[in-house]
């Protein structure tokens, strides 16, 4: 049993298709995008093509209805594949499944998450964090949206002795990956429901140090098998309670990433209306975001700067622009092709559009929710393990770009998730006030730490070759790497 795409197609023709129908439906918006009618051109021209779409879709007062329209249709392709046959995933969460039994673990400790953020993962906690994030966004490496956000909840957390989320309900899906931001809600005093296919480690177990409860399945919970039976699990979990629900589930290949992301969204559809409170996730610098005015004027002056090399390489062609422009959206030229279509596809339609349709028009379109969907910095995860990467991120400080190790991002991102959904006055909360839909869709991805991605001089496919290029003169042994990744 899986939840599989739209039938007969992959994740690369699955979304040259929802491009080639929105734009059909709406051509004055896409006029200027030239989409492929070939799926062998798109895999080849994809980052090009999705950007540009980005960008007019971003610049059009229409940029929600545009989101609506391919989500609907996602929504009405996505499969769930048994023994007895394929029928559709909305209709399969609506049957009726036994839930997965719960074990309560009660955690000891205060449960009060006491503000703090390591550079490395055995490294020391940063001794003054407001200096340090100061730092980072005078370096164009976060928005000043972001800086605000962090400010405000660590002026929380000095005035209340540590942030507390005690007697709120949390479930997380993909609990245990990388960047999940578990262990700070359990620290902060939550009910987290763990999902995950993997079951909680014993070191998170006995950690002395958290004080929340977690509720752990006797059962793998695996999302692409297992969907309605999660969804009940969540009921009982919930109890008629309201829910705050993390999307966190990542696994790579056969457009595994894509299909998770459109699992966790139909959960959240499925459930009982009223019951989700919010909804979180992170979302990878690496695909298309509208950028931060000062982030683009910083790239435009590292472009003047750049030295002889640069110039000439970039007279070339071999650079590429660093945004796309369309009316007053800017969208970064941030796509790195080795990730592939499919990637793309989970961030952007399956994260990115839905987390605009969840924060503006809300679940079935009952009304605006509380939608935290942060940009995160490139973090060195596991899934990031290709040696070319590996090179780019040796030299990436030369360029201005952070490479984050995970317990930064998660410790970052749980601070300003924990204040997205806990300030009724976040720029993301449901209640916030915007003069148009399209405001608040902007507003919903403000908060970017992007960490120096989105203010290059070029295009960050370009800078991650000229970095990886870079980092092998400090690492010859990886280009023995790199031809076997080719060949192979």
């Amino acid at each position: 049993m899986s939840v599989e795409l739209a039938e007969g197609t992959s994740g690369s023709t699955f979304l040259l298709e929802l491009l080639s129908d929105a734009a059909a439906a709406f051509p004055e918006v896409f006029r200027s995008v030239k989409i492929p009618s070939d799926a062998r051109r798109f895999r080849s021209t994809f980052a090009e093509v999705l950007t540009q779409f980005e960008a007019a879709r971003a610049a059009s007062p229409e940029r929600v209805a545009i989101a609506v329209g391919i989500r609907k249709r996602v929504d009405e392709r996505l499969r769930f594949v048994t023994p007895e046959g394929s029928g559709s995933l909305a209709t399969a969460l609506l049957q009726k499944a036994s839930p997965i039994p719960l074990r309560v673990v009660k955690t000891s400790g205060p449960g009060r998450l006491v503000p703090a953020v390591q550079l490395e993962e055995s490294g020391p906690v940063l001794s003054d964090l407001r200096v340090w994030l100061s730092a980072a966004r005078r370096q164009h490496q976060m928005t000043e949206a972001a800086l605000l956000a962090l400010g405000k909840i660590l002026d929380r957390a000095d005035a209340e002795g540590g942030l507390s989320l005690a007697g709120q309900k949390f479930v997380v899906f993909g609990a245990g990956a990388e960047l999940a931001p578990t262990e700070a809600l359990l620290a902060a005093g939550a009910s987290v429901l763990w999902i995950d296919v993997q079951p909680p480690p014993q070191t998170l177990l006995e950690n002395p140090g958290l004080g929340g409860e977690l509720h752990v399945p006797s059962l793998p919970c695996n999302l692409l098998a297992s969907p309605a039976e999660i969804v009940a699990t969540i009921g009982v979990f919930a109890s008629g309670e309201p829910v705050h629900l993390g999307m966190y589930a990542y696994a790579g290949g056969e457009s595994q990433e894509w299909r998770l992301a459109e699992s966790m969204n139909a959960i959240a559809s499925a459930l009982p209306s009223g019951i989700v409170k919010s909804i979180s996730l992170l979302v990878s610098p690496t695909t298309v975001i509208s950028t931060h005015p000062a982030d683009v004027e910083a790239g435009a002056r590292r472009r003047a700067q750049a030295g002889s090399v640069m110039r000439s390489l970039s007279r070339l062609g071999l650079l590429g622009r660093s945004h796309v422009s369309s009316s007053n959206a800017a969208v970064a030229s941030a796509i790195v092709a080795l990730q592939g279509a499919s990637y793309q596809a989970a961030q952007y339609v399956g994260k990115l559009l839905a987390a605009e349709v969840f924060g503006v028009v809300g679940i079935k379109g009952t009304g605006a929710l509380t939608t935290s969907a942060n940009i995160a910095p490139i973090t060195a995860t596991r899934s990031l393990s290709h040696p070319l990467f590996e090179a780019g991120f040796l030299f990436a400080p030369n360029f201005g770009v952070w490479i984050a190790k995970p317990v930064a991002t998660r410790a970052l991102h749980a601070l300003l998730m924990i204040a997205d959904v806990t300030d009724p006055h976040a720029p993301a909360a449901a209640g916030a006030r915007y003069e148009s839909d399209a405001k608040r869709a902007a507003a919903l991805f403000a908060e970017q730490v992007h960490g120096g991605v989105f203010a290059q001089p070029y295009a960050f496919e370009g800078m991650i070759r000229m970095a990886a290029l870079g980092g092998l003169t400090q690492k010859p042994s990886l280009l023995a790497k790199i031809v076997r990744e080719v060949v192979n």
